[in-house]
């Protein structure tokens, strides 16, 4: 809305649309033709809102306008998140000393089970060099060829004997079965078993045996009686 002035009766025109610049209009009421200073008309403003009132700042950042409560972690909470408990998987139990011990048995016990299958091999075919004329003979073997062979199948039969004991031994060993064929598998193979005889002598391959009923019961006995003797003889 536009209004103008007429300089003639000092009557207010008012009009919708501005009208063109320089263009003369007339006064409708004393006709008085003029070139219009357009002015703006004051148009009715509707009374403003009052302002909300103001929070504090502390209160405004807490404000969330979906409704949904925020927590906040104490420090104590937030350290505790930060540690890795494993209070379920906790070893309540004590660790068997036998993984260990057959660990250190492995190389030892390999090298018992080679010397004696060498052993068996070399015995048995001592006995059969042994045998072989008295067997395959197309005559009758005389008591001198007996003399002659027998105690070449005989020393074959111990050789072979003596590497299944090793064997005997080495499996013992690795089984944690028996420490005593353990020890005497070991000795029987000096001076391959001197390797198996300090290990055997290690603490921990000592406790893996302990731990089997039975594999040390006849050393338990040894010590004991030694310990007795010791006692003895500090008491005279």
């Amino acid at each position: 809305m536009f209004s103008f002035t007429c300089p003639g009766c000092k009557a207010e025109l008012k009009s919708k649309s501005a009208p063109p610049e320089g263009r003369k209009i007339k006064c409708k009421n004393c006709e008085t033709a003029f070139v219009p200073k357009i002015k703006a008309a004051a148009e009715p403003v509707a009374a403003a809102a009052p302002p909300p009132p103001s929070r504090p700042k502390d209160e405004e950042e807490d404000v969330n306008p979906y409704g949904v409560v925020t927590e906040v972690d104490t420090q104590e909470q937030i350290e505790a998140k930060k540690k890795v408990r494993f209070d379920g998987v906790a070893d309540k139990k004590k660790r068997s000393a036998r993984g260990p011990a057959m660990s250190l048995l492995v190389m030892p016990s390999n090298l018992l089970v080679m010397w004696g299958s060498l052993l068996c091999l070399v015995g048995l075919g001592v006995i059969v060099y042994g045998g072989w004329p008295l067997v395959f003979s197309e005559v009758s073997p005389s008591d001198d060829d007996y003399s002659e062979r027998v105690p070449i199948m005989l020393f074959g039969l111990i050789t072979a004997v003596w590497g299944a004991m090793i064997c005997l031994g080495a499996s013992r060993m690795q089984n944690l079965e028996s420490y005593t064929w353990s020890l005497t598998g070991a000795v029987m193979a000096i001076p391959i078993g001197v390797f198996a005889l300090v290990m055997l002598r290690n603490p921990k391959v000592i406790a893996g045996f302990q731990e089997v009923d039975g594999a040390v019961e006849e050393e338990e006995e040894e010590d004991d009686e030694d310990d007795e003797e010791d006692d003895d003889d500090e008491d005279d």
